[in-house]
């Protein structure tokens, strides 16, 4: 019995020895104990695929470093509210994109497009700056193209940036997506079918309370829950409430894959803005990477004949300038286990982009140079 009651003591002293270093060490060990949570702010839109609700609010939580409250505005993006209208003293600028643009992971007043505003809004200025922030996470440019539409009447920008990131590309070559929300999960689908059964998996795994207390309070619990997953594949969604179909089933059919077509995005870009008289900058996002990994690869898949009569614009330089200026080096802009841009990624981004800016609207008064 003393033999028994030695091995017990000495597993809980190991255990209370693994949780107090799980603990310690958790920024290091992220991967392995954190929670993975999708802000529930989503709703099906037939054009888009989805979009956000109005005036929500939800949470987005990833690797322990990340956990933002998401705000969304009352018309239904990731930005402050706006008073709409155009006095005659006030220049608008509307950006769309993809994630790197609503910028969810950072509180609004962090994001690139609230930086730039401020950036452009000096003392000095003969005319005052609005900044919109239109971007929709998980979208490709032909999604950013919709929404630009569909809200030309409303913004009436005289500049728009399209913030254009490497893996827009890829999402012009897969299926519409959509995400809906379904008891506190964001489920990802293409179809009715796939949506069901999303659903239906999450009815069966759905953590009970007991299961759900353990995850958020024992790290030992989080450290057993992710060997099992990788053992035994996905279980109770206590790691993710975000659920796709390569979740539900092994068997899924991958997603057709497209060709791409980014040029005829381009071309209705360039149209839109000739149509409707304001100024189209196309400002290639940073990668983790590469700073110039999006700007590369848009000019490698564009035509030539296409991009010669778009304003491109690389802020890599003014990136480089604007660490160098903070004592800091290009990874410090962003997460260490994300490869979004955290709140420092954003202001340098958004500093740039107003540096560029100003730069540009000088050099186009005189001989344009769309390459920059």
């Amino acid at each position: 019995m003393k033999h028994v009651l030695n091995i017990i003591l000495l597993l809980t002293s190991l255990l209370v020895v693994l949780e107090a270093s799980l603990r310690l060490l958790q920024s290091e060990l992220a991967p392995f104990v954190s929670r993975e949570y999708f802000p529930c702010i989503y709703a099906e839109d037939p054009l888009t695929g989805y979009k956000y609700k109005p005036n929500i609010t939800g949470r987005i939580s990833r690797n322990i470093e990340m956990d933002n409250i998401v705000k969304i505005n009352s018309k239904g993006f990731h930005d402050i509210e706006h008073t709409l209208g155009k006095p005659s003293y006030k220049r608008k600028i509307v950006a769309i994109g993809d994630s790197f643009t609503s910028s969810l992971h950072v509180p609004i007043a962090h994001t690139w497009t609230q930086v730039l505003g401020r950036e452009l809004r000096q003392p000095d200025d003969e005319i005052s700056t609005e900044v919109f922030n239109l971007g929709l996470d998980g979208t490709g440019t032909d999604v950013h193209l919709l929404i630009l539409q569909n809200n030309l009447s409303t913004y009436e920008p005289d500049i728009v940036i399209l913030a254009f990131y490497e893996n827009d590309i890829q999402d012009l070559q897969r299926s519409m997506r959509f995400r809906e929300c379904y008891q506190g999960h964001v489920l990802v689908f293409e179809n009715q079918y796939q949506k069901e059964e999303l659903e239906r998996y999450v009815d069966t795994h759905k953590p009970g309370s007991t299961g759900r207390w353990m995850f958020d309070n024992i790290y030992v619990f989080r450290l057993a829950n992710w060997l099992a997953e990788q053992l035994l594949g996905a279980g109770p969604l206590l790691s993710r409430n975000y659920v796709s179909p390569s979740m539900v089933s092994k068997h899924v059919p991958k997603s057709q894959v497209h060709p791409h077509n980014i040029d005829k995005y381009l071309v209705e870009l360039n149209y839109l803005s000739k149509q409707h008289g304001f100024r189209l900058l196309i400002i290639p996002v940073p990668t983790k990477d590469s700073k110039t990994g999006s700007f590369q690869l848009l000019t490698e898949q564009a035509s030539p004949e296409v991009l010669e009569d778009l304003e491109i614009i690389d802020v890599s330089k003014h990136i480089e300038q604007l660490i160098k200026k903070r004592g800091i080096v290009y990874g410090d802009l962003f997460w260490k286990y994300d490869g979004h841009f955290n709140a420092v990624g954003n202001e340098i981004f958004g500093a740039a982009c107003a540096l560029v800016l100003r730069e540009y609207e000088v050099i186009a008064t005189g001989n344009r140079s769309p390459h920059n």
